[in-house]
């Protein structure tokens, strides 16, 4: 399986020892019984949950194929992963640090296992410069990060020759001076760093070596980002101005997602 080579090559490289990877192996799994005991205990007797509106989503822009080995930063619970390895794609590997995420994929591999999927438990950061994966990508992520050069800069480092990189994040109207760098909270969210404009987007991306086009750009509506039975908690309505919906709670440009996809140029001799 995917999980079984990536540990068999940290431990050939000498990143940990076999005695190192079956005590995370143990630890991961006393961590999961515990917290899917706590959440059996917790689970309401019945949730009716709204019918989700029709997704738009990335899968018509990423080749995929049985020769295609791919990367999800930020993977969350691994919907995304799931949905590629659908289309064909011949394995995912997600890296995400939130143990809640690890569990419900793993509590979903225990009905529906699919050995060509791998949840990493770690900061992206922590994975070695390998490129090793034909696509890459990044939903949600990049506007958390507090150098956004960096993090696109680190995605390059895991892309294959000819790679593509799958960009989605939240944009702001403008040219390519445009950046909007929030005071302290955006959309009541603390950690919003950097919120640029697709075209100055873009211009990161080409100075870093990319090609790329923005394959969609929408506003983020209260009907698909909202509160459910699942998540209960404030969601973007309550994150908008009731007198305005084009703006925050704060006075800033409502949210808009771009999905860019980028190719890595050749390197020029």
């Amino acid at each position: 399986s995917v999980r079984k080579l990536y540990v068999e090559t940290l431990v050939k490289r000498g990143d940990i020892t076999l005695d190192e990877a079956e005590q995370a192996l143990t630890d991961f799994h006393d961590k999961l019984q515990t917290v899917l005991d706590r959440t059996r205990e917790q689970a309401p007797d019945d949730v009716t949950a709204a019918r989700p509106p029709r997704p738009i989503g990335v899968l018509p822009h990423i080749p995929t194929g049985a020769d295609r080995d791919v990367l999800d930063v930020g993977c969350g619970n691994g919907y995304y992963a799931r949905r590629l390895l659908g289309a064909g794609a011949a394995a995912v590997v997600g890296v995400d640090p939130t143990l809640l995420f690890s569990c419900q994929s793993a509590a979903f591999d225990r009905y529906a296992p699919d050995p060509q999927w791998l949840l990493l438990p770690l900061p992206f950061e922590a994975l070695p410069e390998a490129q090793p994966f034909d696509v890459v990508m990044s939903m949600g992520v990049l506007y958390h990060r507090r150098d956004p050069l960096a993090h696109l800069s680190a995605l390059a480092a895991q892309l294959a020759p000819g790679g593509q990189l799958v960009l989605e994040t939240l944009v702001i109207p403008g040219d390519a001076q445009q950046v909007l760098v929030p005071p302290d909270r955006y959309a009541r969210m603390r950690n919003v760093w950097f919120l640029p404009s697709v075209s100055a987007l873009q211009r990161w991306l080409d100075r870093l070596g990319f090609q790329s086009h923005c394959a969609s750009l929408k506003a983020t509506t209260p009907e698909e980002q909202r509160t459910t039975p699942w998540m209960p908690f404030e969601s973007l309505r309550e994150a908008l101005a009731p007198e305005d919906e084009s703006l925050t709670v704060e006075g800033l440009p409502a949210p808009h997602r771009a999905l860019l996809v980028a190719k890595k140029r050749a390197r020029r001799k």
